[in-house]
């Protein structure tokens, strides 16, 4: 295992695609990190925060990362990639929030079934309305960084 962690031994294309199915792995999570919310306590204030602030930023060095290790071309397509990848967990959990719940669940599976509902019911439009902002933000940040 201490082998594999080893980074210094890892060739960079295999540094590349672990970082980039790492990206792609945070990038679903912020998905429903979205409807979770923290109490953050600062000063004495009490305030709701979005969880995915705390993964979010994490795409961008993850980004920054890849852009060093690799060239602009391959940086853009890797993040693509993950913006569609991103945009079929969110049109499929959608779709699937939409099937009817059976009359023979249980109680708990009739209350997990509701809450992937809820949380997955409005993931589709979600990255719709993301997705402008979301591309120009990541090439903003590739371009930034290829120089």
């Amino acid at each position: 295992m201490m082998q594999f962690l080893n980074i210094a031994k890892i060739d960079r294309s295999k540094l590349i695609w672990i970082l980039a199915m790492l990206y792609n792995t945070l990038n679903i999570l912020c998905d429903t990190l979205f409807y979770r919310y923290y109490e953050l306590s600062i000063f004495n204030r009490n305030y709701l925060v979005y969880c995915v602030v705390f993964v979010f930023p994490i795409l961008y060095i993850i980004s920054d990362v890849i852009v060093v290790l690799s060239d602009r071309k391959t940086s853009i397509k890797i993040i693509s990639l993950a913006i569609f990848l991103d945009g079929i967990y969110s049109l499929i959990s959608s779709l699937i929030a939409r099937f009817s719940i059976p009359n023979n669940l249980s109680g708990m599976q009739l209350h997990t079934t509701i809450s992937y509902n809820a949380v997955s019911h409005d993931l589709w439009s979600l990255f719709l309305y993301s997705l402008f902002a979301t591309l120009i933000a990541n090439l903003c940040e590739i371009m930034l960084f290829s120089f």
